[in-house]
């Protein structure tokens, strides 16, 4: 080290330390079609990170101890060879990683929503929940929640004073006529998305019609269940009205992260196994002067560390190739 350089613990230079979490490669639909980046160790060479090799499915966060880190946050990698440890990287965008890292973060989430958008996001949040649970009662009420939202992010943002919209006005007697029932709130999104020269992801006609499903089955006794490739959509539509209105281009993953801290992580304790595919493959390691297994000094630091460690090598035959 540089004789000018002054030395500092990780603690005194971080406002949280923590780890990142590995969902199970067991389950590949963890990883199939995500849109949440998801760094692994390999992916970490002292440089700035934006997209990353694999993405994750917010059920996958739901799922393990994986979380959503907010932008700025600087990773280490903790464990790997020569080349590999210590290797730092500085999300560009909320991301998830792996469970072996260092992370730096302002506080438990990305920063703080607005209040005025709360009311539209919470709607969101419950309408994952229960797409997340999946049972037939869970994908009607999913439904009829994702369409909610929508309802509801449109009727919140005509409501806002100018200074809450980044200074966007309408005339009063616009307001009135958009606020008059779904389809003409559907009408003012479709000018907005215009107006602001944004890509259009759903055609108007197909919002109107997943509205006029969820109408069959919260008004009329629909007794079907919604196909999952329909509540995927209206799910799709949903995130993306309130991504627009509210600009929050991460919504998605901030859905995610609010779930995953909100639901119980799955826990796992010490194992004779896990202790030795860690030993295996670090050996022994010196404390304060003192040396132990590295299983020992793991647990004790970081239970979860440890957890994530054990399961990832015992993945590995199963990963052949994988840079982490």
């Amino acid at each position: 080290m540089a004789s000018e350089w002054l030395g500092r613990t990780v603690e005194s230079v971080c406002t949280r330390v923590t780890t990142g979490g590995t969902p199970s490669r067991r389950r590949p639909e963890f990883f199939e079609n995500g849109t949440i980046p998801w760094f692994k160790t390999g992916e970490l060479r002292d440089r700035l990170l934006y997209d990353s090799e694999e993405h994750i499915t917010t059920e996958a966060l739901a799922a393990s101890s994986a979380k959503i880190f907010p932008i700025h946050t600087v990773l280490m990698a903790m464990y790997g060879d020569g080349d590999t440890i210590t290797n730092l990287g500085v999300l560009l965008r909320p991301a998830a990683t792996t469970g072996r890292r260092a992370d730096r973060r302002e506080n438990g989430v990305s920063t703080p929503l607005k209040p005025w958008t709360r009311g539209p996001f919470e709607l969101l949040v419950h309408a994952e929940l229960h797409r997340l649970d999946g049972d037939d009662f869970d994908r009607r009420m999913a439904m009829i929640s994702f369409d909610n939202a929508i309802e509801v992010a449109i009727t919140t943002y005509l409501g806002l004073n100018p200074i809450q919209r980044n200074k966007r006005q309408y005339q009063k007697v616009d307001v009135e006529k958009w606020l008059t029932n779904f389809h003409t709130k559907i009408d003012f999104f479709m000018i907005e998305v215009a107006n602001r020269s944004l890509t259009v992801l759903h055609e108007q006609a197909d919002i109107v019609w997943y509205h006029d499903s969820r109408n069959e089955q919260y008004h009329g006794g629909k007794p079907s269940v919604p196909l999952i490739v329909e509540l995927e959509t209206i799910r799709r539509i949903a995130i993306w009205v309130f991504s627009v209105l509210f600009e929050i281009p991460d919504a998605e993953a901030r859905i995610g992260e609010t779930i995953a801290l909100r639901r119980p992580q799955p826990t796992q304790g010490r194992t004779p196994e896990y202790d030795g595919l860690i030993d295996d493959a670090y050996g022994m390691c010196s404390v304060a002067g003192d040396t132990y297994k590295t299983s020992d000094a793991l647990h004790a630091l970081d239970a979860a560390a440890y957890a994530e460690l054990g399961e990832s090598l015992k993945q590995q035959p199963e990963q052949e190739g994988n840079p982490s």
